[in-house]
Order: C-alpha cells, then structure tokens, then sequence
C-alpha cells in the first residue's frame, strides 16, 4: 500500500533477499528482481501488471510461494514450468485466457 509505480534500483543488489512483498501498489513490472536470485517467496498481488515477461521466472528459482493475484495478467508467465520448489501458487482475479 505504497502506491510504487516501480520497485528501487537499489533491489538490483539484494541477491541474498528471500521475501518480497510489494502487494497493493501501482507496479506494471518485476524485471528488476531478476539479481534477487535467493527469493523464496514473492507477493505482488493488486498491482498493474499486465504483460507475463515482465516477471523473471527463469533467474527465480527458489521460488516456493508466488502470488500474482489481481493484476491484469493475459497469461502465466513462461517459466512457471521451470520453478521446481514451487508450493504454493496465486494468479486469481486476472485475465488469464491461454497457458504456456
């Protein structure tokens, strides 16, 4: 509830980082967590994200918790077949018409 239209620079060199929460801002894109390669959990539900590649699923793979929930996503991201440690998964409330 920070109204961020995009996450800081500064999260480019958090490679250690395990949990993000950036749910309920103004966010279109996650490109910049590609560096946050130890993340475990990530929650961006009730942003403006609406394009699936803006989301680095292929560098986030220690992923067990990815919530996406009410957003504006046509689809899953195509490296969600790729998330190995995945155990919980949140893409309710977008406008998903096709799978990878």
């Amino acid at each position: 509830n920070n109204e961020l239209e995009e996450l800081p620079e500064g999260i480019r060199s958090c490679s250690k980082l395990e949990v993000v929460n950036v749910a309920s801002n103004r966010l279109s894109s996650l490109s910049s967590l590609a560096a946050c390669t130890g993340l475990t959990t990530l929650k961006a539900d009730n942003n403006r994200i609406e394009d699936a590649d803006e989301i680095p699923l292929s560098e986030l793979t220690r992923l067990k918790v990815l919530s996406l929930s009410n957003n504006k996503l046509p689809e899953l991201p195509a490296g969600i077949g790729g998330l190995q440690s995945l155990e919980r998964l949140n893409f309710a409330s977008n406008k998903i018409t096709r799978l990878p």
